[in-house]
């Protein structure tokens, strides 16, 4: 759970896969999972994502654009992602949190594999600050 209450968003137990898209924007298709966080003025999400096989998505297997914050990514596998014809992005890969501002979040725990990406394949990519990353393995 996030620092600050019961999460508002929790995605436990699935499998994502083979999702298709194009593009280079931060919202354009291709992930596993794909939150839009930044609730208005000092609202926070406290996302709960675990236990999830994200998996040959064309751009991600976990993307978060506009602000996560105080919440946790654990017990993930996901590989194999971000290899899509047609995703112009240069950030792909495994799990992905492009804000700047994605900050306070705990990704730990997960098992990252096998990403790739047209010019660079991330594991793991966290755009914020403040973030704990912890006890994950990527390759």
């Amino acid at each position: 759970m996030g620092a600050g209450g019961e999460p508002a968003l929790t995605i436990t137990n699935t499998g994502n896969y083979n999702n298709e898209g194009t593009g280079s924007g931060c919202g354009d298709g291709g992930n596993g999972i794909f939150i839009y966080a930044g609730g208005s003025g000092n609202t926070h999400e406290y996302c709960d994502i675990s236990h999830n096989k994200l998996h040959d998505n064309a751009k991600s297997g976990f993307w978060t654009k506009m602000m996560l914050s105080k919440s946790n990514i654990t017990n993930n596998e996901v590989w194999g992602n971000g290899d899509g014809a047609g995703i112009t992005d240069d950030v792909q890969g495994g799990i992905i949190l492009r804000c700047k501002k994605s900050s306070n979040n705990i990704i730990a725990d997960n098992n990252v594999s096998n990403n790739v990406g047209t010019d660079a394949g991330y594991g793991i990519y966290v755009g914020g600050c403040n973030n704990i990353i912890r006890n994950n393995t990527v390759v």
